[in-house]
C-alpha cells in the first residue's frame, strides 16, 4: 500500500505537518466565507482636489501672470474675490482705499476686458470669505473692550496653536 491509495490508513503527521490537514492546492477548493457584517457596501468617497473654484462650468487657468499685470488683475476678478481683496492684492494704487478702491480697479479691468463684465461674483469671497465686511463689527468690539486704557495705536496679532504650525509648514 502506498500513502497516495485509497486503501491507506491515517497516518500520524508532525506538528509541523498538521497543515497539510486544512491545506488544499486543488482548483477553485477554496472555501470563501463571507460574513455578513462585511457585505456592507461602503459609500463612494467623493474625490475633491481642493480645486474647487469654476468659471461658467469649467476650471479655471491657474497660469496667469502675478498682479499688478492686467491678466493677472483679470485672474483675481475671474476667481470671485471681493473688492477689498481685489484692491489689496492688484498691486496699483488708487485714489481711495479698500472695497471702493477695489471698485475702481474692477471697473477699470471691465473696461479693459468686457468679458469680464459676464463673469458671477459669488456670494462669499474665496480669499477672505468676506472677512472684510464684518470689519466694522470688528472694529466697534475692539473699542468696547478698551475702553478706559489710554493709547495711540495698537498692534493686533494671533497665537497660533503649534500644530497648526507644524501642518502649515509640512
Amino acid at each position: 500500500m502506498k500513502w497516495d491509495s485509497p486503501e491507506a490508513g491515517e497516518q500520524e503527521l508532525d506538528e509541523e505537518d498538521e497543515w497539510q490537514l486544512y491545506a488544499s492546492a486543488g482548483y477553485a477548493s477554496a472555501e470563501v466565507i463571507v460574513e455578513a457584517d462585511e457585505t456592507e457596501e461602503e459609500e463612494e468617497e467623493i474625490w475633491f482636489d481642493g480645486d474647487d473654484l469654476e468659471l461658467n462650468g469649467a476650471s479655471i487657468d491657474w497660469d496667469a501672470p502675478p498682479c499688478p499685470a492686467p491678466l493677472g488683475i483679470a485672474h483675481i476678478i475671474k476667481i470671485g474675490a471681493c473688492n477689498h481683496c481685489l484692491h489689496r492684492l492688484a498691486g496699483r494704487r488708487t485714489e481711495v482705499p479698500g472695497a471702493p478702491g477695489g471698485e475702481e480697479i474692477r471697473s477699470a479691468a471691465h473696461v479693459r476686458d468686457t468679458e469680464l463684465a459676464k463673469t458671477k461674483t459669488p456670494d462669499l469671497c474665496p480669499l477672505c470669505e468676506n472677512l472684510f465686511d464684518d470689519v466694522g463689527n470688528i472694529v466697534s468690539r475692539v473699542i468696547e473692550s478698551t475702553e478706559g486704557i489710554e493709547y495711540v495705536s495698537i498692534q493686533f496679532g494671533i497665537h497660533m496653536p503649534k500644530d497648526l504650525i507644524q501642518e502649515e509648514d509640512r
